[in-house]
């Protein structure tokens, strides 16, 4: 079997081609043939379909991905994003901005999904703002984001952060932050829980930043406007882009738009002046439009505010006045160097890019508490929070101007008689950011400017300032001139989830009447301010010691050393314990470290990496051994170590190192296999870099941590991974933006040796459209030969054609145009088309012969439409009598000789005939009949006959003339493909008027539809009969027989399950294989190849016995896929039975619901034996002894597991065994049982010459390692080939003894 000795296995590139053996082809083929099969097509994956959940393609939505046993099935869907999970026991819990899971499930942003039930379950109601992170502790879930509170939750709850133990929502000790948590983390080492965001301050008082403290109200009263801002539609509104409106740059919700190519303005006209200290705006984050330049100007001041902000590039601080850039990446802070107080600010927006500017976010803030009442207040709390002052106003109350105050104020008039049981009052509602110390004012204006002196009386503030502790005093408003009194000095809690600070003023109990007589007394009202606590800053990471639960400051802090004001932490790696690896947005003032830093726990000191500042953001960093690997967007270090996107860092040496090249967009998520040996890296990016042409690798990458450089799965896996969780062995869950998965990539060439292995993707791919097998007898190996569609970096295409040798693509030509058939007819290769050559050496149009002996092209006439134009060849065949070759298409020359539509070339003559006259139009398909039968050939596509338009028409040998075929009369479309069934049927496939597709059964007058449950939408490439002996299905077509018709193509069911190959059973259509290219879309199989002729059927309808079966054998060896030729040894078994047996009995049971790998591939055989018969007469046949007998059936099949070596045709060709091995392993064997992996020695009795491909020659005394012996006649056995090396075949049972 010397044929199998340098098998070249291959799985299909990205649009390019999957080759895979058969169990059993052609029953009575003879000659040396490896039986291959190829399917050829646009895919980088492929699956055996098993469940109704796999898919081909997925839309860009986020999915938990279940692949169990290779096998990816979709279980849930998210109708947002999912930004973190965790492990707990038996539950999985998922994060993120989603409302639902699975359209039905109402979960609000977090969800946990049970792995042994297989169940989603809500936590509670949920959250009311998206997660960003989470943490799975023993007894605990803690949860981080933007939100502030658990849904109809009530407790000490002001955002950022919530504990989930016990089924039961719980708030931490200080309560949240004031703003998202992006990382939360164990310390393992220290016990303690480190939480990372971007906040400033802690909900329970303990720390804040002053500046940030106070949000100004943007609601009524205060007015806003613009100018120049867009006219109408869904981003005209300047309100939109406040709270309450939009509760945080992060929400969803409108933006607001300048009109088109123009400059304009943003304003805010406040009802009280304000004294602003930060600016949080927000662009729009729109790739087709933003804001570049802008400042901020104080109205009535007529002055523009001196800003300070962090550059997102350079993460500087840097000061702006006139001229500010805001980013368009995320929001940013705005800090205001000298404090101007005014009634109103305006935003102007100078500059823009694309068409034009705008905003999507603006948030004041100032520092000072003050509570200013008014009649329509509309300083709501924003997102839930008590982040700004509030008041509740109740009575008639009416705004006043105060001349000399210079501002409104509230009056409320109330008959004197009535004082007692009125409920005339105001309740104010300050935000006390932090417990302490504070003086409280209250102003009130003078009577002269209200002009109601004598009218005042006393008011009564009724003050809660901690819980339970009622504080009651009075004043009397009847005041000349403006005054400023001290209601309270001392102690006052912070706001938190269930208390709030509060004032109440209504009239004292014991007011006296106005002292002008009247029977009316007037009360006033006007700001509250609270004056004093200070407190200690806290910069974006929190340390939690959760094992101590006493409400004591102690068990929360912030680092000993801190981050620059305005820092955003979006990892913290905490996995060596005394060292934290703290990557994000940052930059310190000395510019010692930016974006990334560790920090010593021991020291309590933040050190810089040496050589490590990062000039871009870092979103994930990942400590593996001694190597932390970092993901962000950036591009450099500063000293320009060139590193795009992600990065390794050596702890050890200090050095820094690119991986390969990096990646086109940023990364924001690293994940380590179980084992440490392979880096997921994932991110928004579409390209990877091995060196400077980039490979297509959509969402994800793998990265060989062991050597060094970027890997390729072995299955396929397109999208963006958030996150991935082992476990168990055999099943793994996926979570992310995954567009498609499959069992299988398929763009990787190895040698037999394993040698080797190429990578075909690029960024670009390419599309293959034919192939085809050569069977080079001189190097006894089957070649693959593709044409593929090259897409270049300059945008041009061409097709190149290629096959595969030794692992290495050779190139045969290149052509301007399109290929759509490849034909190899005893060495010579046919290539047809609609193109013009290129490269390769010749001229030739639409048709090109290439020598693939002797390397040479073959001059041939061009086919050309016209005088000149390309013609269109379609398809190329043998002709019926083995010496000639058809090409069927739409051209009308060949050369100067006139031949339309059909015409025959004579290899040896180089001479063109037409077959005969009459025929026109385009023939898209040509049946022949088979070789030894009489001539006729039957032309399919869209045709004519003079002025007959047709679909079908036939020729034979004694025709010169060709005429219409009389059924296609009967079909509204064209046909494409078609398949023989017998002399009299042929199923054929195509498309309608309409557009929509059509399959049936042409026989003699009628045509059946097939179409049955496919749909209308079906693109039908390619159409075989294949035999089946176990399947979802009992059915069989044509009925009575063991076969079903196999499609090839994409297919859409009415289920809308997406299938690249589909079978028919004479009732419905079931899926059997899914594709997915690589970039997420759906797969297309083109062609099935075969380096011999199959589905040649003969006329016996009861029992089509030389029909064939496709049995795809993908296997897995260290971590490379590809497809191996082992299973054709079954054939020799096949042929030499149906020789003698009047039947077809396949070797092996193809079941479509098994594993691709299951039955004949990779690792062998297995049982092929089984179904063997007696093929010819063997001269002296002895009587068999009584050791030669078949194994029981259930010995059949032993599991392979990758400890063991089988003895099968693959490994032998990949040189791994020698024949003395095989004699030391099958002398081992004591037991009865004989097969691949308990081998048995026999000898030969007598002389046995072999006299047809795959027989094994025996001398009397050869040693003979038996690997099959599963037929009672004929076994499989392997001899010494003369240098150690085995040779198989099979030889009579009876002619071998022990």
């Amino acid at each position: 079997m010397s044929a199998f000795k340098e098998n070249v296995f291959i799985v299909c590139q990205n649009k390019v081609v999957c080759l895979c053996t058969t169990q059993s082809l052609e029953t009575r083929l003879r000659g040396s043939c490896l039986y291959n099969i190829g399917f050829v097509g646009d895919f980088g994956g492929i699956s055996l379909y098993k469940d109704e959940q796999q898919f081909e393609t997925l839309d860009d939505s986020t999915y938990l991905i279940l692949e169990l046993d290779g096998i990816y099935e979709k279980l849930a869907t998210f109708d947002g994003t999912v930004k973190a999970s965790c492990i707990s026991q038996n539950d999985i819990y998922f994060g993120g901005e989603f409302k639902t899971v699975n359209k039905t499930q109402s979960m609000n942003h977090i969800v946990r999904y049970n792995i042994q039930t297989n169940t989603f379950s809500s936590l509670n109601q949920g959250l009311d703002g998206p997660v960003y992170a989470l943490y799975c502790d023993t007894q605990s879930v803690y949860i981080g984001g933007n939100f502030t509170f658990p849904v109809n939750v009530t407790g000490n709850y002001t955002g950022g952060v919530a504990e989930w133990s016990n089924n039961t929502w719980n708030p931490l000790p200080w309560h949240g932050f004031n703003g998202p948590i992006y990382t939360i983390t164990k310390n393992q080492k220290t016990e303690t829980i480190l939480f990372g965001g971007r906040f400033d301050s802690t909900g329970d008082g303990m720390y804040f930043n002053s500046n940030t403290s106070q949000i100004i109200p943007l609601g009524s009263p205060t007015t806003i406007s613009s100018g120049n801002g867009a006219l109408y539609g869904n981003n005209s509104n300047p309100s939109s882009i406040v709270c309450p409106a939009k509760a945080s740059p992060d929400s969803l919700g409108e933006v607001w738009y300048l009109q088109d190519n123009v400059p304009g303005y943003w304003d805010a006209n406040f009802a009280n002046p304000v004294e602003p200290t930060v600016f949080r705006l927000s662009n729009i984050q729109d790739g087709n439009r933003g804001t570049v330049s802008f400042n901020i100007l104080a109205l009535g001041l007529n002055e523009y505010f001196e800003l300070s902000y962090t550059d997102p590039v350079t993460q500087q601080i840097v000061q702006c006045s006139e001229v500010c850039t805001l980013s368009n990446d995320t929001y940013q802070d705005f800090t205001v160097v000298t404090p101007k107080t005014t009634s109103g600010i305006r935003i102007n927006i100078d500059s823009w890019y694309g068409e034009g500017g705008g905003l999507s976010f603006v948030q004041i803030f100032e520092s000072d508490i003050s509570v200013h009442p008014n009649l329509n207040s509309g300083d709501s709390k924003c997102g839930s929070s008590a982040s700004s002052t509030e008041t509740s106003i109740t009575g008639k109350w009416k705004d006043v101007y105060v001349y000399g105050y210079y501002q409104n104020v509230l009056e409320a008039t109330v008959k004197y008689s009535e004082l007692a049981t009125c409920n005339t009052s105001i309740v104010y509602l300050p935000n006390i950011p932090a417990q302490g110390q504070y003086n409280v004012y209250a102003t009130t204006p003078g009577c002269v400017g209200s002009s109601n002196c004598f009218k005042r009386t006393q008011v009564e503030f009724v003050m809660e300032f901690y819980p339970g502790q009622i504080l009651t005093t009075q004043i009397d408003q009847n005041t000349f001139s403006d005054q400023r009194v001290l209601l309270y000095s001392g102690f006052i809690s912070p706001n938190s989830g269930d208390f709030r600070p509060s004032v109440t003023l209504h009239p004292a109990a014991n007011a006296t009447n106005a002292s002008d007589g009247s029977d009316s007394v007037v009360i006033m009202a006007d700001s509250l301010e609270f004056e004093g606590a200070k407190s200690a800053a806290i910069v974006s990471i929190l340390e939690y010691d959760y094992k101590n639960t006493t409400a004591s400051a102690v068990t929360w802090k912030p680092l000993n050393e801190q981050l620059p004001v305005g820092s955003a932490v979006y990892k913290i790696d905490a996995s060596k314990g005394d060292i934290l690896y703290i990557g994000g947005s940052f930059s310190s003032q000395n510019s010692t470290y930016r974006n990334i830093v560790s920090y010593n726990t021991t020291q309590g000191q933040l050190i810089p990496l040496p050589n490590i500042e990062l000039n871009g953001t870092v979103f994930d960093t990942l400590l593996v051994g001694s190597d932390l690997y970092i993901g962000g967007s950036f591009q450099s270090t500063v000293n320009t170590t060139l590193l795009s996107n992600v990065a390794r860092y050596d702890t050890t040496t200090t050095n820094w190192f690119g991986l390969e090249n990096g990646v086109d967009q940023e990364v924001n998520r690293l994940i380590i296999s179980p084992d440490n040996t392979t880096l997921t890296v994932s991110g928004a990016f579409r390209n990877r870099y091995s060196s400077i042409s980039p490979i297509l690798s959509i969402g994800n990458a793998l990265w060989n941590v062991t050597n060094g450089r970027w890997d390729e799965r072995n299955s396929l896996l397109v999208g963006s991974i958030v996150t991935d969780h082992s476990v168990n062995n055999s099943m793994r869950l996926y979570c992310g933006n995954i567009l498609g998965a499959q069992s299988y990539r398929t763009d990787v060439v190895v040698s037999s040796q394993l040698s080797s292995r190429t990578l075909l993707s690029t960024s670009e791919p390419s599309s293959v459209s034919a192939g085809v097998y050569w069977n080079d007898t001189l190097n006894n190996a089957t070649v693959p030969i593709i044409a593929r569609r090259v897409f270049n970096n300059s945008a041009s295409e061409f097709t190149a054609v290629t096959l595969l040798k030794n692992g290495t693509w050779e190139d045969i030509g290149s052509f301007d145009g399109h290929i759509y058939s490849l034909t190899v007819f005893k060495n010579w290769l046919y290539i047809g088309g609609q193109f013009r050559s290129i490269s390769g050496g010749n001229n030739s149009i639409s048709l090109t012969i290439y020598d693939l002996e002797n390397k040479t092209t073959v001059s041939v006439s061009p086919v050309t439409e016209g005088s000149s134009n390309p013609g269109y060849v379609k398809i190329i065949k043998v002709h019926p009598n083995g010496k000639d070759i058809l090409i069927g298409g739409y051209f009308s020359k060949i050369g100067a000789f006139d031949c339309t539509t059909v015409c025959m070339f004579n290899p040896s003559s180089r001479q063109w005939t037409s077959l005969g006259v009459g025929l026109t139009g385009t023939a898209n398909d040509l049946i022949v009949s088979q070789q030894g039968q009489p001539s006729k050939i039957i032309a399919l596509g869209d045709l004519a006959i003079g002025a007959t338009k047709m679909i079908a028409a036939t020729i034979s040998d004694q025709d010169t003339t060709w005429a219409s075929y009389a059924s296609s009369m009967q079909i509204n479309g064209i046909p494409q493909i078609s398949v023989s069934i017998s002399n009299d049927q042929t199923i054929i496939a195509g498309y309608s008027d309409n557009g929509s597709s059509f399959i049936g059964s042409l026989e003699q007058e009628n045509f059946v539809s097939l179409t049955s449950n496919l749909g209308f939408n079906a693109t039908f490439s390619q159409l075989r009969l294949v035999t089946i002996n176990a399947s979802i299905s009992d059915l069989r077509y044509p009925s009575g027989t063991q076969n079903m018709l196999l499609a090839v193509g994409h297919f859409i069911f009415n289920s809308s399950q997406n299938a690249s190959a589909v079978l028919f059973d004479g009732q419905s259509w079931h899926p059997y294989l899914l594709t997915t290219q690589i970039d997420g879309t759906p797969g297309i199989i083109r062609q099935i190849i075969s380096d011999t002729p199959y589905n040649n059927l003969n006329d016996n309808k009861r029992h089509l016995s030389v029909a064939a079966v496709i049995l795809i054998s993908i296997g897995i060896s260290i971590g490379i896929l590809f497809v191996s030729s082992a299973a054709a040894l079954g054939i020799m078994f096949t042929n030499h039975r149906n020789q003698a047996a009047s039947y077809t009995q396949m070797p092996h049971t193809w079941n479509t619901r098994d594993s691709i790998m299951h039955g004949a591939g990779l690792f062998g055989i297995g049982g092929l034996g089984a179904a063997a018969a007696a093929s010819r007469t063997i001269s002296q046949p002895p009587t068999a002894g009584p050791s030669n007998h078949p194994v029981p059936e259930s010995d059949i099949g032993d599991p392979i597991f990758p400890s063991q070596t089988p003895i099968n045709a693959a490994t032998v060709a990949a040189g791994g065994l020698t024949f003395t091995s095989l004699v030391a392993a099958a002398r081992a064997n004591t037991s009865s049982t004989i097969n691949e992996i308990h081998p048995k020695l026999f000898y030969a009795k007598y002389p046995f010459k072999a006299q047809e491909y795959g027989e094994l020659n025996l001398n009397p005394g050869d040693s003979i390692v038996v690997t099959d012996t599963t037929d009672n006649i004929w076994w499989l056995g392997y001899k010494d080939n003369g240098y150690d090396k085995p040779v198989s075949g099979v030889f009579p049972s009876n002619y071998v003894k022990t």
